[in-house]
């Protein structure tokens, strides 16, 4: 008679947590060393479902890796370039951690928010042209650094920068408006309302008036300067949208239970596979940055040069949405074939890209005509 391993009080299926411990207890008892859920039909391991698998030590997840959280965190980012490779090493039978996964999404915001930072900065720096040789730069850069993480209250930041000198000359008064009010657009969600700066024709900084109808909003009136910062800013969330391409066709998995019975699946899974298609959104941001450097400094370029530098910018603005796409193409190929081991990963990783692809012509078409 055959001894039977010690066996776990529940085993389930790593893919859709269906309880398989009598399907474990048959193929233990016949010797066989893989078992099939009943439920979604995924073959597993039979000792690798009793002790659980680990998750490789290069992966943010892992405990047993020998480097820092830093460290682990650029090697996830890295090798998520190469989706077939990291959903091949990530097993389904891996339990999730955690930890891992908000120590990965607090690097991966503070690497967004430095890439976002060094987008808008040429703009500040192209705007100072016109300030004297004494201004500062402090509350500028203030601005660079605050401007990313208020994305909907930018007007009232700002506003709140603006308050005082029309030249952004730097005192304490200024520095504190500036802090607190960046905290409470941030945390308290206030309204701030602050009383228009007097603008003059001979004023020489950047808040000096520059065209005789300023850009109206919300009844504020808004200089030059600011209305390129906003500018920047919105543009931004252009970026991060269309980054977020790889992301939103991962979710829609969650939409296949429903409709496919052997494609049910963990919700841990689908976390697991849309955290790491965000790693496209720092490329993305990066090639906005390097594409908005280069279109300022086109602008005081020869004119042959300039020519071929606003093609170099339009280039890689162009590799943004190219680039979401194909690797959301790629991401959720790997992560349904590789990790999910679903029956026809391929077709419907290609049908969820394709509908994904679809709503974002018609919402951006929409939003053109508007």
């Amino acid at each position: 008679m055959h001894a039977e391993t010690p066996q776990p009080s529940r085993l389930e299926c790593p893919r859709c947590a269906y309880a398989v411990a009598a399907t474990a207890q048959l193929a233990d008892a016949g010797s066989e060393p893989r078992i099939v859920c009943s439920e979604c039909g995924l073959a597993s391991n039979l000792e690798e479902l009793a002790r659980g698998a680990a998750c490789p030590p290069w992966l943010i997840e892992s405990s047993a890796g020998r480097h820092g959280v830093v460290v682990r965190f650029l090697r996830t980012v890295t090798r998520a370039f190469a989706p077939h490779r990291f959903w091949s090493a990530v097993r389904l039978a891996a339990p999730i951690s955690w930890r891992g996964i908000v120590a990965y999404l607090v690097g991966l915001a503070l690497t967004l928010h430095l890439c976002a930072a060094a987008a808008i900065m040429p703009i500040v720096l192209h705007q100072r042209n016109y300030a004297p040789a004494t201004g500062s730069h402090i509350p500028d850069l203030a601005l660079v650094a605050v401007l990313p993480l208020c994305p909907m209250r930018a007007d009232d930041i700002l506003m709140s920068a603006a308050q005082g000198n029309p030249n952004r000359s730097v005192d304490g008064a200024v520095l504190w408006r500036f802090a607190t009010s960046a905290v409470r657009v941030t945390i308290a969600r206030d309204k701030l309302l602050f009383e228009f700066v007097p603008q003059h024709w001979s004023a020489t900084g950047p808040y000096a008036m520059k065209q005789p109808s300023p850009f109206v909003l919300s009844g504020t009136s808004f200089l030059e300067s600011d209305r390129n910062l906003l500018r920047a800013q919105r543009w931004l969330g252009v970026v991060l949208a269309v980054a977020a391409f790889p992301v939103v066709a991962c979710a829609l998995l969650a939409l296949l239970p429903g409709s496919l019975r052997r494609a049910k699946l963990r919700r841990s899974h689908l976390l697991r596979g849309c955290v790491y298609a965000c790693a496209f959104a720092p490329i993305a941001l990066a090639l906005n940055a390097a594409a908005q450097w280069i279109g300022v400094t086109a602008e005081v370029a020869s004119t042959g040069m300039r020519d071929t530098l606003q093609f170099v910018a339009i280039a890689l603005m162009l590799a943004i949405p190219i680039g979401a796409v194909a690797f959301s193409v790629i991401h959720l190929d790997a992560f349904c074939t590789r990790y999910l081991v679903l029956p026809r990963g391929r077709s419907i990783a290609i049908m969820l890209n394709c509908v994904v692809l679809l709503a974002a012509i018609v919402v951006g078409i929409g939003l053109s005509n508007a």
